[in-house]
Parts: C-alpha cells; sequence; structure tokens
C-alpha cells in the first residue's frame, strides 16, 4: 500500500472514531443541585423507561415511579404503584388504570391515557435511612442514590447533550459517595 493511501485511510478513520465519539447524544444525568456537578450519566433514547425506586420513610413500603423519556426532552409519568397496608388507595394517586397486586401494590398504569404528568426535570432528595435507586429497564442498570451522594443531598434528574466518552465505562458514574 502506497504511504499516501495510508495516510488518508489513517486520517479518514480518525476523523470518523473522533465524530462517533466526541457527537453529542442524550443523556440521562443526575447533577447535585447545590454544585451543579454531574454524579452520574447514563445514555438514553426517546421510549427510554426509567423506574425511581424508594421505601417510604414513613409507611415503610416500597413507591415506584416509571418514566418514559420523550422526544422532547422531558419524563412523562407512565406508572405509579406502592404497597398499601390498611387502607383505600384509589384516592391517593393519579388517575389511571388501578389495580391490585398479590403482593400487596396498589398499581396506576396508562397514567397518560388519562392525563399528561410531564416533568422537563425530576428533583430527588437522597434518603438517610432507607434504599432509593433509579432503574433504567432497557440498560438493566440500578443506580443506588445513596451510593452516589450523601443522606439529604437535592440532586436533579434531567436530560442533557454529552459526548459519548462520557459515558462509557468509568465515565457512568462520574463521582461515588
Amino acid at each position: 500500500m502506497r504511504l499516501k493511501t495510508w495516510l488518508a485511510i489513517t486520517g479518514l478513520t480518525s476523523v470518523l472514531l473522533g465524530l462517533f465519539f466526541l457527537w453529542p447524544i442524550e443523556t440521562l444525568t443526575l447533577r447535585q443541585v447545590t454544585s451543579n456537578e454531574a454524579l452520574y450519566r447514563m445514555p438514553v433514547r426517546a421510549g427510554t423507561m426509567v423506574r425511581l425506586r424508594f421505601l417510604h420513610s414513613y409507611e415503610k413500603g416500597w413507591v415506584e415511579e416509571v418514566y418514559r423519556v420523550r422526544s422532547q426532552g422531558d419524563f412523562q409519568l407512565v406508572e405509579h404503584a406502592f404497597q398499601v397496608f390498611n387502607y383505600d388507595a384509589r384516592e391517593a394517586t393519579y388517575r389511571g388504570d388501578f389495580s391490585m397486586d398479590d403482593d400487596g401494590f396498589a398499581r396506576v398504569r396508562n397514567i397518560a391515557r388519562y392525563q399528561e404528568v410531564v416533568f422537563p426535570s425530576l428533583y430527588i432528595r437522597v434518603a438517610n435511612m432507607v434504599p432509593q435507586m433509579l432503574e433504567l429497564e432497557e440498560k438493566k442498570q440500578v443506580v443506588s442514590l445513596p451510593g452516589l451522594a450523601p443522606g439529604g443531598t437535592l440532586l436533579q434528574m434531567r436530560l442533557e447533550k454529552a459526548n459519548r466518552m462520557m459515558t462509557m465505562g468509568v465515565f457512568r458514574i462520574v463521582k461515588q459517595h
């Protein structure tokens, strides 16, 4: 192979790789509100389901909220569930298709069919003493929020552009508590 051809192929490959890794993509980002520091990033696309799970500090039952990432760059609430121990849960939730599971969960599905519940970003206070996690169903990724920041820290979950290098491997968790 001639030197000029080899240099041209190498140059083109370098440009294409650079574009691939540096081109901005949509990411779900968790930022500490007070410092605006990114603590976590994961690539997402429209339709990705994100589940916030936590143990309610007063009721001591699990609460789950499922959001769909929308192409408009926001989060749409699609399902809400919580463990019920001693009251009729129908009055204490969003409009939607209500059901009671055998495991004690009151579930409201298809919320978007009845009302649009959309958030440009979500604010989440890290729990002090109970489990709290974020699950990206598509990627089977689970993030323990108390593992990212101390209890009481206010986080903002939002969608933002970042290059692929910032979302690969060790860059997913930008900082660990």
